[in-house]
């Protein structure tokens, strides 16, 4: 399948029709919000019928993720550029989950996908996705494999481990901010506390 009918458009390629469903579905989210929105919702609002949509996404699940993944490579880029000096991997971990917790609550993406009702839910998703996970395993594989080379990371830690653990760290503070920590230096002290043990093989 690589093309598709929009009402009275012309046929669109399938990378062109799941964007302009993903756009949909985001503005149906955004009204209404993730609970709320059906596969005919997103339909109507993509303006094909729900056999298309079904052809590129196979549930509401499989949408939401599209939208989180989507949403995902903005940040990763964001986050490449700004952690472009740092080359070691515990603060590149430090860094990142800080950036996340800064960054994403300015898109307005953040308020549906992990605030509210939904954040449960998203969690799960975020979590279950390979496609997300593999977008954080390639953002820190390479700092990690030549420190752990070089002997400077725990011995037998495990990438995917660590991707997951900090991934669960940085979920829980966004659909749950902490009301103890105030300042984003204060996070930073207590990231530095609790993650750096865990991932480098000597105290700092």
């Amino acid at each position: 399948m690589t093309s598709t009918r929009w009402g009275t458009r012309k046929n669109a390629d399938a990378q062109q029709a799941r964007e302009r469903i993903l756009d949909a579905a985001s503005r149906c989210f955004d009204r209404v919000g993730i609970p709320r929105t059906t596969m005919a919702d997103i339909a109507n609002e993509s303006k094909v019928t729900r056999t298309t949509l079904y052809r590129y996404f196979e549930n509401r699940e499989a949408v939401v993720v599209g939208v989180m993944l989507r949403e995902a490579q903005y940040l990763r880029e964001r986050l490449l550029e700004a952690l472009a000096d740092i080359d070691d991997v515990g603060e590149f971990i430090v860094e990142g989950i800080l950036f996340c917790l800064r960054e994403a609550p300015k898109r307005r993406l953040h308020i549906y996908l992990f605030g509210g009702e939904a954040s449960n839910l998203m969690g799960r998703l975020f979590l279950s996705s390979e496609q997300l996970f593999e977008i954080g395993i390639e953002l820190v594989r390479p700092l990690f494999e030549p420190a752990k080379e070089k002997g400077l990371l725990r011995e037998g830690i495990e990438l995917e481990a660590l991707l997951e653990w900090a991934s669960r760290i940085t979920i829980s503070y966004m659909t749950t901010p902490s009301t103890r920590i105030e300042s984003e230096d204060e996070m930073r002290r207590v990231l530095e506390m609790l993650v750096l043990p865990v991932v480098m093989a000597s105290p700092r």
